[in-house]
């Protein structure tokens, strides 16, 4: 079996991923298949015989370790962008905006030619105790992007550029991804605007530099997403467009760390009951479970499947019936699944109704903050005026227009601490850490009309 992109398996996905590769092995054993042999590759990882010994199950002494670099790549020059001061002579009034400065070192390399990426980050902080209407903002920088690029090659003049750029980011339909796919991995492109949707998996064929607007998640992300450009053996630039945010200013005080500091340390959780209890109900429901199987799936088995399985006659535990008849469909290796709204183009619509376009899903988390009717919604870098959006059938209707404004919603998140379970202190610091409950609402009670947002 091969497993790609190794380090990408961590945290709450890997925990889960983790007791899939002991599901798949306890079957392989049972059909006679002992000597099953797993490959994995990553660019960016630390420690990987550690991890896969983890993810897999295997004993360490069974894992051969490669870690010479026979790829072929050519000279990779890196740069760490900070923004100008708006005026040099008053500081106070801040730096100028992160995304005009990556907008533009993206025209300047494509009107010469050299094929880029703009990675832009996708945070989902609005989805917590930050400041929802900031953060709304975040979450849809890669469309403003695009707007960005498309407002400011047109008024250049240069619309043979403008044909050749295309944002690409999850929510889009399957047909979309697998056209701008092909597009890219063909050449036809010279620019891609895009989430860190693109930064591992997907060929998207030979480019010549990376821009970051923002520090990504972390090393390995910054890592891997410059490692886009210059595969097969070709010079390459990374660009890093500082942001305001305090890691960012960290890395242009110290740009060193970004090459010297090590990749943390990927985390898989063997001991959540949670987690285990979920496949041991997939796993009885392919193969019934006996107390044997603690080879496969750890100490805790013996007592998870006492009180969460049922046991026949002949001592052989199955899936407790509340979740058949389909007991993975109980399980979300990615963690928790929302509801999505379905964004659809009516703008073509014929009288016998046909002729409308299915956009894009949006996750619930983001459409209360981005579809409201009589807002703007972005998509591909267009404009669309939402119409109708029906909160029972998960629909927005939204219609083609062109405008020079953009909205944003507007909201208040209160955040109440009901109570405290427990309090700990903290050594060598006057604080107190609180475990306890904490109730946060965020209501959405209208939106702005922002005749400037594109140019900020």
């Amino acid at each position: 079996m091969a497993i790609d992109e190794l380090h990408y398996y961590s945290d709450l996905m890997g925990s889960h991923v983790a007791q899939v590769m002991r599901r798949f092995r306890r079957i392989c054993a049972a059909v006679g298949n002992h000597e099953t042999i797993f490959v994995s590759c990553s660019a960016t990882i630390a420690k990987p015989s550690q991890h896969m010994k983890r993810l897999f199950g295997v004993e360490a002494q069974k894992i051969e370790e490669i870690t010479d670099d026979g790829a072929p790549s050519g000279r990779k020059d890196y740069l760490v962008w900070d923004t100008p001061l708006v005026d040099e002579h008053i500081p106070q009034l801040g730096r100028r905006s992160a995304m005009s400065q990556a907008t533009c070192l993206m025209r300047f390399l494509m009107k010469r030619g050299v094929r880029v990426i703009l990675f832009c980050k996708v945070r989902k902080a609005c989805e917590l105790v930050s400041v929802a209407r900031s953060c709304a903002a975040d979450i849809t920088h890669d469309v403003k992007a695009m707007k960005t690029l498309r407002t400011e090659l047109s008024s250049d003049g240069r619309l043979d550029i403008l044909a050749k750029v295309m944002p690409y980011r999850g929510g889009y339909s399957r047909e979309d991804r697998r056209r701008i796919e092909h597009e890219a991995f063909s050449g036809n492109l010279l620019g891609i605007v895009a989430t860190n949707a693109l930064e591992l998996g997907i060929d998207i064929g030979v480019l010549d530099a990376v821009i970051m607007l923002g520090f990504p998640f972390g090393l390995a992300n910054f890592r891997q997403q410059a490692g886009r450009a210059g595969r097969r053996a070709r010079d390459s630039l990374a660009i890093l467009v500082a942001d305001a945010h305090p890691l960012d200013r960290h890395y242009v005080e110290h740009p060193d760390d970004l090459f010297n500091k090590p990749i943390d340390e990927l985390f898989i959780d063997l001991d959540s009951k949670e987690i285990l209890e979920a496949h041991l109900q997939c796993a009885a429901h392919e193969l019934p479970l006996s107390k044997g199987d603690a080879v496969f799936f750890g100490p805790l088995l013996p007592e998870l499947i006492d009180k969460k399985l049922s046991r026949d006659e002949e001592g052989w535990y199955h899936t407790h019936p509340k979740y058949l008849p389909y007991p993975a469909g109980h399980v979300s290796i990615r963690g928790v699944e929302e509801e999505k709204y379905i964004v659809v183009d009516i703008t073509k619509v014929r009288e016998d109704g046909q002729g409308a376009t299915v956009l894009e899903e949006v996750e619930l988390s983001r459409a209360i903050f981005e579809i409201y009717e009589g807002g703007v919604f972005m998509h591909q870098g267009l404009t669309f005026i939402v119409k109708e959006v029906s909160h029972d059938t998960k629909m927005a209707k939204v219609r083609r227009a062109d405008v020079n404004w953009i909205t944003s919603p507007r909201d208040f998140t209160d955040v109440d601490a009901k109570q405290a379970y427990r309090i700990r202190e903290i050594p060598n610091s006057p604080h107190r850490l609180f475990y306890g409950r904490v109730d946060v609402v965020t209501v959405v009670y209208g939106w702005l009309i922002n005749l400037f947002a594109l140019l900020c």
